[in-house]
């Protein structure tokens, strides 16, 4: 920056280049970059499978960033393989958003090896590419609100009382902000939360994009190293 400043300039600009101001309440783009990111290194994980004699390494890589991709959106971070399948059974085939034929996707996966024979390799490569091609499916098919035209309007479990307390301290972004926005999906208009947000990018990036989405930002209030944030659903 001493030695030349126009580096660290805009074109045009006379000011040293912030990202201040630059949309930071737009969580949703995160989700999307999430979802995208293992859909372009599972597409690779495809390409190159059926190029080398389906390797059982690609075909398993295809299948867990499919079944990944989109939990996200619902407000799951699986930490580990079972988490990712267990998460996707139930909020994709027994949500009935996904496809019932790959309901054994885990089994598939758990199936095939190093050890498994050519033909029975290919078997698994063209159910990893059918699986694939249907989760991209449904990616294309997905609303600006994170829904999906097959899921249930009216939620079951929806929230009854009032005055609720939605505790996300220790949520990274954007996982905060589907579970702040999925939370309020279910529960009345004119209903008030009081959620729980760390310090830094959680507390200006939920808040900032649950106001984008339309809610009213009642009060923010800093407390012992977090935020607590109460919104009205608009």
């Amino acid at each position: 920056h001493t030695e030349n400043r126009d580096f660290y300039i805009d074109w045009g600009k006379k000011e040293d280049f912030s990202l201040a101001g630059l949309a930071p309440g737009e969580c949703g783009a995160g989700v999307l970059d999430m979802i995208e990111s293992d859909l372009a290194e599972g597409s690779i994980a495809i390409e190159e499978a059926e190029k080398e004699d389906y390797p059982a390494e690609k075909i398993k890589k295809a299948l867990l960033l499919a079944s990944r991709a989109l939990l996200v959106v619902k407000g799951r971070d699986p930490k580990t393989e079972k988490e990712v399948f267990s998460d996707f059974r139930e909020r994709f085939i027994d949500g009935l958003i996904a496809s019932g034929e790959y309901s054994d996707v885990e089994k598939v996966f758990n199936g095939v090896s190093s050890k498994t024979a050519l033909d029975e390799r290919k078997e698994a490569f063209l159910y990893a590419k059918g699986f694939f091609a249907h989760i991209k499916d449904l990616y294309g098919k997905m609303d600006p609100s994170f829904n999906f035209p097959v899921e249930k309007t009216t939620p079951t479990d929806a929230p009854k009382e009032k005055n609720m307390v939605l505790d996300l301290k220790g949520t990274p972004c954007p996982i905060n902000y589907v579970k702040a926005k999925l939370f309020l999906e279910n529960i009345d208009q004119g209903d008030i939360v009081d959620i729980f947000l760390d310090e830094g990018e959680p507390i200006q990036n939920v808040s900032m994009s649950l106001k984008n989405d339309g809610h009213q930002i009642l009060e923010k209030e800093k407390q012992n190293g977090f935020y607590k944030l109460v919104v009205k659903k608009q």
